[in-house]
């Protein structure tokens, strides 16, 4: 009786570690390190765009600065032609791929000299941690290859799952994983 319940400890034990992440976000398990120590530029906090100017049809304040600075992550928030691109990501990825950085070197030229958001988001599995973790390093690695590529200003934002489907099939579900880069000179 006592072997089986070292042996079911012992498997159960295994499965756990088995089902870490394989390449966690820097900080990821240290002590002290909530979702805020994740997080670049204040996103991710949940804060809205409460304590703005008044609010139009599309959820932004008429003042295009104010309402960027506060903009909640929520991408149907912005007006459709805001969105310069979306760099997708494999499971549990953070590098951005070949494929990726081929849109990504086809829209450089018309990035450059504009200011822009990298907001990253993960899919809906792992913890909310890990999550905004992945979220801000996935940000973090579209704003590194934009600056090699000559597209200095951008702003990093992280979002963890927030607003990933949370449910789906394979495909819906690998639609989360991403860094949209947006022009904010088209928020108006």
């Amino acid at each position: 009786m006592k072997f089986q319940h070292i042996a079911l400890f012992a498997a159960a034990t295994a499965f756990v570690a088995g089902c870490s992440p394989k390449n966690p976000p820097s900080g990821y398990g240290e002590e002290g390190n909530g979702d805020t120590s994740l997080v670049t530029n204040g996103a991710g906090t949940g804060a809205g765009l409460e304590n703005t100017a008044p609010v139009d049809p599309n959820g932004l304040t008429d003042r295009s600065k104010t309402s960027i600075d506060n903009w909640d992550g929520d991408l149907s928030k912005l007006p459709p032609e805001a969105i310069a691109l979306v760099v997708h990501f494999g499971f549990d990825k953070y590098s951005v791929e070949a494929g990726e950085r081929a849109k990504i070197d086809a829209k450089v030229a018309e990035l450059k000299g504009k200011k822009i958001i990298a907001a990253g988001y993960t899919d809906y599995n792992g913890t909310e941690d890990y999550n905004l973790g992945l979220s801000d390093k996935r940000a973090n690695s579209v704003k590194s290859y934009l600056g090699k590529a000559g597209v200095t200003d951008t702003d990093i934002r992280a979002y963890g799952e927030k607003f990933a489907a949370q449910s789906g099939d394979k495909n819906a579900v690998a639609e989360d994983r991403k860094v949209v880069i947006i022009d904010t000179s088209k928020v108006k």
